[in-house]
């Protein structure tokens, strides 16, 4: 389990997300357009193969940043399969042995209290891909 803090900056031209460095953090120069985003991840299993490493994670988006899932697990060098944006090389190697073509996110659980009613509002749906498939009991 862990709880991740970055301020994020949005490069519209590249259509992609950073993480700004700690140093700046550090100094008090965090960019004006930084954005603070947290997330919550809970590791639900890990698969082991030889010496290489894969796992899903059930995570609990307490803020809601452009890329914010990808970019700050990739920072927190737990990057996504099939990520070619955000992915590390060792990551692009895993998607490509693993044929996982596409990002490896499902929102697969949506969970509110409905506005008016104060009803708990849950809705599932069972991720697609080849991927997901050994993960499906620990997403029930």
């Amino acid at each position: 389990k862990g709880l991740l803090v970055d301020y994020l900056i949005r490069d519209n031209k590249t259509n992609a997300s950073k993480v700004v460095s700690p140093n700046a953090i550090t100094n008090g120069n965090i960019p004006k357009d930084a954005k603070e985003s947290k997330l919550e991840y809970t590791l639900l299993k890990q698969v082991q193969n030889d010496d290489k490493a894969y796992a899903i994670f059930d995570i609990h988006l307490l803020t809601g940043r452009h890329h914010q899932i990808r970019v700050q697990m990739a920072n927190a060098n737990l990057p996504l399969l099939g990520d070619r944006k955000y992915g590390s090389e060792k990551s692009n190697s895993l998607s490509n042995e693993l044929n996982v073509k596409n990002v490896a996110l499902c929102a697969y659980k949506l969970e509110f209290t409905h506005p008016t009613s104060k009803k708990k509002m849950e809705f599932k749906i069972k991720p697609e891909g080849k991927i997901f498939e050994q993960f499906l009991p620990e997403l029930s």
